[in-house]
């Protein structure tokens, strides 16, 4: 049977920590210095746990970064370490802090691909915490700026509902809607495009959605 294992071909789109419940056993990881990461991120981590000064926050994005700069000297530079100090709790294996952490990123961040990379971290992070739910709703979200016409270019853009179906898997067959929402996801014009273009696999899991 070992010739119809779709793990290979699945693998090549997911990130690494996706992989580890389909293969059950860890990869080498890259190492990080939390030292150093900490060292830059850490007032605005110590501003983002205390929760009287996040209530400071406001739906406008440059209102919160404009106070951060005036109230507590928290730039550009302490915000892009906090992406990275994110991406080291999830290395880490510290999932509900990455999430947490990608989270408030993505209130600050300007950069319209770096706050794409924190959606697909935060997702990740849900799907590893098994919160289906949550998981499900940055999975539309995602699917949304994917959608988008602004997206940076077509190849990227294919590119991405190839990723964003592969990991939609791990949502679809655990959520008690996940059958529907496979087919609803699967068979919309562009991501069936996306199939017959570069991820003929993926009929497979269709098909498996339509069986009894």
């Amino acid at each position: 049977m070992s010739e119809h294992d779709l793990t290979a071909l699945m693998a090549a789109q997911l990130d690494r920590h996706l992989v580890f419940p389909l293969l059950e056993f860890l990869q080498e990881r890259q190492l990080y210095s939390e030292s150093e990461i900490l060292e830059a991120a850490a007032p605005l981590v110590a501003f983002l746990q205390n929760p009287q000064l996040v209530q400071e926050f406001r739906p406008d994005k440059q209102y919160n970064i404009h106070m951060l700069q005036e109230r507590y000297q928290i730039g550009p530079d302490q915000i892009e370490a906090l992406y990275q100090y994110a991406k080291f709790q999830f290395e880490c294996g510290n999932y509900s802090g990455a999430a947490d952490y990608l989270y408030q990123y993505r209130a600050l961040c300007t950069n319209s691909e770096r706050n794409v990379s924190a959606l697909w971290g935060k997702l990740a992070a849900e799907i590893l915490m098994q919160n289906w739910d949550v998981a499900l709703e940055e999975l539309n979200r995602l699917k949304e700026i994917i959608d988008s016409k602004n997206f940076s270019s077509p190849l990227n853009q294919l590119q991405n509902r190839i990723w964003l179906m592969h990991w939609a898997l791990f949502i679809f067959f655990n959520h008690e809607n996940g059958r529907n929402g496979i087919i609803d996801l699967f068979f919309q014009d562009r991501y069936l495009n996306a199939i017959q273009t570069n991820a003929h696999h993926l009929i497979r899991s269709t098909i498996a959605t339509r069986i009894p």
